[in-house]
């Protein structure tokens, strides 16, 4: 006894010896960050103001090994296997195999590099996000980015954000998004936008929508890199054969303007020649007009005469086709009357049929002839009433069983499917009943529709009755008019043949008078043509007098011009190489170092992208209504029911 209590006493002062000098050692450094990537989800309410932050870290090993990683995390998941996570003073411990990890994390903060306001407008009213849904009217929204002064990092220099909104195409009209990129996906409008590193954003957005909503703003955040180069020397070069080819033009606009003047004393002289020219034709036209005038006026009278010809002898050809097409034989007219009596008998059969239908289609009949063959409907209804309810009750039992035992913690599995069975079944009696139901309903409307038929057949037999006996009468008045159509279709034919030679003869004449006019037009055609030929060469010749004019006072304007360039061009290359270098460093954002978005202790990050959402706009689904709950039975009542026995009152 006294040995053990020695051994006690010499392990508490061993223990407090080891505490002692751990003590007194430094604390250890942090040991650098697995190598990983981040994706950062940013989840944002429908005005743009952040709602949380994750991140999926992804981890990619050679070899099995412990993943150190750091953040400020409120929770942490293991999306790869069921191995825990270590997390202790912000950082992060996995013990992982070989080959691809995810872990999600949500940060603490939700800090992001971009402010983003979003404002709705409906008919120039603004309302929240959340009152939006399900309007009609003229829609506005506006979305601004810019820097977010709150976050730490280079993400907003060097990041571009690619924004979109997808818009339902029958509910939204009249689209306006100017800065947009539109693209159709479906029945959809796709708007998509691009913000450059270093840059904010100021759109708007405008459409006619109808029971408005949207999934929302879906926008991603990616280094820029786009690759551009630029080469000062080219620059230079180009700089400097611009300046020697403004030489070569001062000269040449010299040596252009001595030309000039010789050309310009002969474009005169054809301007004055030209102006002859056409004083002459413009004359010769007026008179060849005069007498074409003339043979005009003579043509336009023939034509009267021969056009009101051929229009009386037409009449009479298409009166001579209207008689002879006439055909009102008595056998014609015979099996005309024959065929109304034929429809008069099927209406009459008709009518006995819809009536027939009336009176043997009906639920009566139905569950008569269901009784012949030994089946009660309201009988069963009941009892699939009754069954149902007595199953559900049992399963109500059961569950309560069932949480007896998972408060226990046994497997419930079994009596969890004997619950779901005893569900089903109880859902299959009353839908069986609910078919029964719905035959009855069925039948019952059919037999009412068939009355209507019924007596729409019969009044349509009256009805027809009536019109076949005016056939009868109709029928006899055509053969009276018969026999009178033949003696005036024979008269008829005798007038349509003497016509036909005075028709002959006058076109004869016509004819004449319009070949002389036809000739002396292509003489007026021609002097016409020659007149605007003349005309065009008059202008012309203006034309080019002027042009030469301005081209010699031009020449000296490109010379002075040439040589002024040349001056203001001489220094430009050094000032057009610094402009255009801060320019595309700026557009080009600097991706060359990724920073970690979590933490400034993971410094083997190889990549940071940015995935934002909004939520999305759309109208509440309606509320449903409680179910009741079946009226508990005592055991006598459930052992009645079971057999069929027990009615509710």
């Amino acid at each position: 006894m006294k040995r053990i209590q020695k051994c006690k006493g010499l392990l508490a002062m061993l223990l407090t010896a080891i505490i002692a000098v751990s003590a007194l050692l430094p604390a250890a450094a942090a040991e650098p960050n697995t190598p990983k990537e981040e994706v950062v989800y940013v989840s944002l309410n429908a005005d743009g103001s952040v709602k949380e932050i994750y991140v999926v870290n992804i981890f990619d090993l050679d070899e099995d090994g412990q993943i150190i990683d750091y953040g400020r995390y409120e929770s942490l998941r293991n999306m790869t296997t069921t191995d825990e996570i270590g997390y202790l003073d912000n950082t992060v411990t996995i013990d992982a195999k070989a080959g691809k990890l995810y872990y999600e994390g949500k940060l603490k903060e939700t800090v992001m590099p971009w402010s983003i306001s979003i404002r709705y407008f409906m008919d120039g009213t603004e309302y929240p996000a959340e009152q939006l849904a399900g309007r009609s009217g003229a829609l506005k929204i506006t979305v601004q980015v810019s820097r977010n002064p709150e976050c730490e990092g280079e993400f907003f220099e060097n990041y571009a954000l690619q924004a979109s909104l997808t818009l339902d195409a029958d509910r939204c009209r009249n689209i306006s998004a100017p800065e947009a990129t539109v693209a159709n996906a479906g029945g959809k409008k796709q708007l998509t936008y691009t913000v450059l590193p270093g840059m904010g954003a100021d759109v708007e957005i405008c459409a006619d929508v109808e029971d408005f909503e949207t999934d929302g703003f879906s926008l991603n955040g990616i280094p820029l890199k786009l690759g551009l180069e630029f080469d000062g020397d080219t620059v230079t070069e180009g700089v400097a054969e611009l300046s020697d080819a403004l030489a070569e033009l001062e000269t040449g606009a010299a040596t252009l303007g001595d030309g000039c003047s010789s050309l310009e004393d002969g474009a005169a002289e054809l301007q004055t020649g030209a102006a002859a020219l056409d004083s002459g034709i413009m004359e010769l036209h007026q008179g060849i007009e005069q007498m074409r005038t003339a043979l005009s006026a003579l043509d336009r009278a023939s034509s009267a005469l021969t056009e009101g010809s051929t229009e009386f002898r037409t009449a009479l050809v298409r009166l001579q086709s209207a008689l002879g097409g006439v055909s009102l034989s008595a056998q014609d007219l015979s099996a005309l009357s024959e065929a109304s009596s034929s429809i008069k008998k099927a209406i009459a059969e008709l009518a006995d049929g819809a009536s027939a239908l009336e009176q043997n289609v009906s639920w009566e009949q139905y569950q008569a002839l269901l009784l012949q063959n030994g089946l009660d409907p309201d009988a069963l209804r009941q009892n699939n009433t009754a069954a149902a309810n007595d199953l559900r009750q049992q399963a109500d039992e059961l569950r309560k069983q069932l949480a007896a035992l998972q408060s226990a913690g046994q497997d419930v599995s079994a009596l969890e499917a004997q619950i779901a069975q005893l569900e089903n079944t109880a859902e299959l009696l009353l839908a069986n009943n609910a078919a029964m139901n719905g035959t009855q309903s069925y039948l019952s409307s059919v037999q009412q529709s068939l009355g209507t038929l019924s007596d729409g057949a019969e009044r349509l037999q009256a009805g027809y009755a009536a019109f076949d006996a005016q056939m009868s009468e109709l029928i006899s008045a055509l053969l009276t008019l018969s026999e009178r159509l033949g003696a005036l279709s024979e008269a008829l034919n005798a007038l349509a043949a003497e016509y036909a030679k005075l028709d002959s003869g006058l076109n004869e004449y016509t004819d004449g008078v319009s070949a002389l006019a036809d000739g002396y037009r292509q003489i007026s055609d021609g002097a016409a043509r020659l007149l605007d030929g003349s005309s065009a060469l008059k202008l012309g010749s203006d034309r080019l007098y002027e042009g030469i004019t301005q081209l010699s006072g031009g020449t000296d304007e490109l010379k002075n011009g040439a040589s002024a360039i040349r001056e203001e061009t001489s220094g430009m290359s050094e000032e057009i190489d610094e402009k255009l270098g801060t320019l595309l460093n700026g557009l080009s954002g600097d991706a060359s170092e990724v920073s970690s978005f979590v933490s400034a202790q993971n410094e083997n990050v190889k990549s940071v992208q940015f995935v934002i959402k909004t939520e999305g706009i759309h109208p509440a689904e309606p509320e449903k209504a409680p179910e009741e709950e079946p009226a508990k039975l005592s055991f006598w009542q459930k052992l009645l029911k079971l057999f069929g026995l027990y009615h509710e009152d």
